[in-house]
Protein backbone atom coordinates (compact mmCIF):
# COMPACT_ATOMS: atom_id res chain seq x y z
CA UNK A 1 0.00 0.00 0.00
CA UNK A 2 1.25 3.58 -1.11
CA UNK A 3 -1.03 6.71 0.14
CA UNK A 4 -1.71 6.92 -3.07
CA UNK A 5 -3.57 4.02 -4.07
CA UNK A 6 -7.39 3.81 -3.09
CA UNK A 7 -7.51 0.54 -0.85
CA UNK A 8 -5.02 2.64 1.24
CA UNK A 9 -7.06 6.13 1.12
CA UNK A 10 -10.36 3.42 1.88
CA UNK A 11 -8.40 2.32 4.88
CA UNK A 12 -7.82 5.36 6.49
CA UNK A 13 -11.49 6.30 5.99
CA UNK A 14 -12.52 3.71 7.94
CA UNK A 15 -10.31 3.78 10.34
CA UNK A 16 -11.41 7.38 11.02
CA UNK A 17 -15.11 7.02 10.96
CA UNK A 18 -14.81 4.00 13.21
CA UNK A 19 -12.77 5.96 15.95
CA UNK A 20 -15.90 8.57 15.41
CA UNK A 21 -18.43 5.72 16.45
CA UNK A 22 -16.45 4.88 19.32
CA UNK A 23 -16.50 8.23 20.85
CA UNK A 24 -20.05 8.57 20.28
CA UNK A 25 -20.92 5.23 21.72
CA UNK A 26 -18.33 6.19 24.92
CA UNK A 27 -20.44 9.64 25.29
CA UNK A 28 -23.97 7.87 24.61
CA UNK A 29 -23.15 5.24 27.87
CA UNK A 30 -21.85 8.19 29.86
CA UNK A 31 -24.79 10.06 29.58
CA UNK A 32 -27.15 6.77 30.17
CA UNK A 33 -25.47 6.48 32.89
CA UNK A 34 -25.46 10.14 34.23
CA UNK A 35 -29.39 9.74 33.26
CA UNK A 36 -29.74 6.73 35.68
CA UNK A 37 -28.00 8.21 38.66
CA UNK A 38 -30.01 11.36 38.16
CA UNK A 39 -33.54 9.74 38.42
CA UNK A 40 -32.18 7.47 41.20
CA UNK A 41 -31.33 10.40 43.10
CA UNK A 42 -34.61 11.94 42.65
CA UNK A 43 -36.37 8.97 43.89
CA UNK A 44 -38.09 9.80 47.60
CA UNK A 45 -36.72 6.45 49.26
CA UNK A 46 -32.63 7.61 48.66
CA UNK A 47 -31.51 8.51 52.35
CA UNK A 48 -29.06 11.28 52.84
CA UNK A 49 -25.63 9.13 52.40
CA UNK A 50 -27.12 7.65 49.21
CA UNK A 51 -27.53 10.76 48.18
CA UNK A 52 -24.18 12.02 48.67
CA UNK A 53 -22.91 9.42 47.14
CA UNK A 54 -24.60 9.82 44.04
CA UNK A 55 -23.74 13.43 43.92
CA UNK A 56 -20.35 12.85 43.97
CA UNK A 57 -20.25 10.27 41.52
CA UNK A 58 -22.22 12.81 38.98
CA UNK A 59 -19.57 15.35 39.57
CA UNK A 60 -16.94 12.91 38.77
CA UNK A 61 -19.20 11.59 35.46
CA UNK A 62 -19.40 14.74 34.71
CA UNK A 63 -16.13 15.43 34.03
CA UNK A 64 -15.75 12.47 32.49
CA UNK A 65 -18.74 13.43 29.96
CA UNK A 66 -17.05 17.12 29.49
CA UNK A 67 -13.96 14.98 28.47
CA UNK A 68 -16.20 12.60 25.89
CA UNK A 69 -17.04 15.32 24.45
CA UNK A 70 -13.87 17.40 23.59
CA UNK A 71 -12.57 13.71 22.21
CA UNK A 72 -15.62 13.43 20.14
CA UNK A 73 -15.33 16.90 18.99
CA UNK A 74 -11.53 16.22 18.27
CA UNK A 75 -12.78 13.13 16.16
CA UNK A 76 -15.55 15.10 14.49
CA UNK A 77 -13.26 17.35 12.47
Amino acid sequence: YTPDTPKYQHALEYIRIRGYQLTVDKLEGLVVQQLFELRKANMSQTGYKMCSYISKALMSRSKAIQHALQVHNRAAQ
